[in-house]
């Protein structure tokens, strides 16, 4: 089983919530629990990277987040 870290994480959930997402189909879709949910749902609303309406949406201030996420990635992944 691959452990994912909590950067990972955040970004999984941001990506799901990009175009609005029920908490249903972000835990689906992040393969995670209703505990684990609820714990990511708050952090990432306390930091203003999601909003919750009708349901969960990305801020901008999320994409940017994602954006910063996978150029790290990139950047960790290219060789030396």
């Amino acid at each position: 089983m691959v452990m994912r870290d909590r950067f990972e994480l955040m970004a999984t959930v941001l990506k799901t919530c990009k175009s609005g997402s029920t908490k249903t189909h972000i835990k689906n879709s992040a393969n995670l629990s209703s505990a684990v949910l609820e714990h990511y749902l708050d952090f990432l609303m306390n930091l203003n990277l999601i909003v919750e309406g009708n349901s969960y949406h990305t801020t901008e201030k999320g994409l940017g987040f994602i954006r910063a996420f996978e150029r790290l990635q990139r950047i960790l992944a290219s060789p030396v």
